[in-house]
């Protein structure tokens, strides 16, 4: 019997592991993220009803109206863009949210993308907090947010609209710049 060389082994989980990247969000991007957002299969996700009104609502994201700012990432995994994520800037806090594609869940993807923002947003933009809500029964999220070193602080109450316009609550993570 030949015994594994855990060397050899290092090295092979090292070459498999996802390269993760994130950019900033063109209008040309919107239609991959449009399809990843219909596919999701979320009952937590509000999806715009076409193309044309999600692109509509990308370009009013960008406006920054409301003394908040909204910076839109796609997350890419070796190159191909598999997901979404977005951080929603306010007197130095943040609100992030993130979406990946069902075929690239389990993979890790997601806590590294959040890693990435973080730097962004606690490096660059002098955030102090980034919040991330979900959904109670969205466990995979609530798993993103753990791994990505967020603590739970609770819920969150009437916080979000669902897909049906009703509010809901929601859990409520958090990571300071401290901690980071």
């Amino acid at each position: 019997m030949v015994k594994p060389n855990l060397r050899e082994n290092i090295i092979n989980f090292i070459i498999r592991m996802p390269k993760v990247a994130i950019e900033s969000m063109r209008l040309c991007d919107t239609e991959r993220v449009y399809d990843i957002m219909r596919g999701s299969g979320s009952e937590y996700l509000a999806v715009p009803s076409t193309l044309e009104k999600f692109r509509e609502e990308f370009i009013d994201m960008s406006k920054n109206e409301g003394g908040r700012s909204r910076y839109e990432y796609v997350i890419l995994c070796d190159g191909e863009q598999v997901g979404r994520i977005g951080l929603c800037v306010g007197h130095r806090n943040g609100e992030i949210c993130y979406l990946i594609d069902e075929r690239y869940r389990g993979r890790g993807i997601a806590t590294e993308a959040v890693r990435l923002v973080e730097k962004v947003a606690f490096a660059e933009l002098g955030l102090d907090r980034i919040e991330a809500l979900m959904h109670p029964e969205n466990v995979a999220s609530e798993r993103v947010a753990i791994k990505a070193g967020y603590e739970n602080e609770g819920i969150k109450h009437w916080a979000v609209r669902g897909s049906d316009t009703a509010y809901r609550d929601v859990l409520l993570y958090v990571k300071t710049k401290e901690a980071a």
